[in-house]
């Protein structure tokens, strides 16, 4: 199999599965590793790939989101790492939401060993997680089952939050354009988190380089809003100027 063979047979199989791992294809193309990866920036100069460490995600114009099953595989070291910081912010007997998304599922599990806190959670996969640790306070929150965001969401969810205060909140997102506004792409998760950042104390936001300079329809607020910004983005530090993000605020992941 020649070059252009190659690409357009790894090309094939990110379009057929969303993502593909640089071994998986050694493994089948048995071809190097360099050659895998050299391929994967080839398709990314191109814009029809994105990198994440150990693979690529195939980038669909046409998809208006990736399900959750795509989300858990891609960024998931970067994503780790930023969890790992959470833990450190928050001490033993608070109350504590923790919202839908794949980085906030790993921040959960770094949560769990928390004395005497209180957890809320509107997702589905962090449920089943805390549903498995003993004397752990677990509050569902209720609403409509959305596959695509893993989680419970709608009007139902807006109610129950209306009577909730929250020590912290713990939340992700899909873009964050150049002038700082914070965006997803349902409705019905824009509007669940804006009534989480008024009803939380200490607001704290996850999110990986891969959300950087993206902009999608539903905008939640703005960047400035959150108390700490957990991310593994090495340059981060434009942030405080760009988006007028406080000094303290700003927790750069492995470093």
């Amino acid at each position: 199999m020649n070059l252009k063979e190659r690409q357009k047979y790894i090309l094939k199989k990110l379009k057929q599965q969303g993502t593909a791992t640089t071994n998986e294809l050694v493994n089948e193309l048995k071809v190097s590793k360099m050659t895998i990866n050299r391929d994967f920036s080839e398709l990314e100069k191109l814009g029809v790939v994105e990198l994440f460490h150990g693979g690529a995600m195939y980038i669909d114009t046409d998809i208006v989101e990736y399900p959750i099953h795509v989300k858990n595989d891609i960024f998931v070291n970067e994503k780790k790492k930023i969890a790992k910081k959470v833990s450190s912010l928050i001490d033993d007997g608070h109350t504590i939401f923790l919202e839908t998304g794949t980085t906030v599922s790993y921040a959960a599990k770094e949560l769990k060993g928390k004395r005497s806190s209180n957890f809320f959670t509107n997702s589905l996969s962090i449920m089943k997680y805390f549903s498995t640790i003993e004397d752990l306070k677990l509050n569902i929150i209720p609403g409509t089952y959305r596959p695509l965001s893993d989680g419970f969401l709608g009007v139902d969810t807006l109610d129950y939050i209306d009577n909730l205060f929250f020590d912290y909140c713990i939340l992700g997102v899909e873009g964050i354009s150049e002038n700082g506004r914070l965006s997803v792409q349902s409705k019905e998760d824009a509007f669940v988190k804006q009534k989480i950042i008024t009803h939380s104390k200490n607001k704290i936001l996850l999110f990986d380089k891969s959300k950087i300079n993206k902009n999608f329809t539903y905008s939640f607020g703005t960047i400035n809003q959150f108390d700490k910004i957990i991310t593994d983005y090495q340059n981060a530090q434009n942030l405080l100027e760009n988006y007028l993000v406080k000094k303290d605020s700003l927790i750069i992941a492995g470093t």
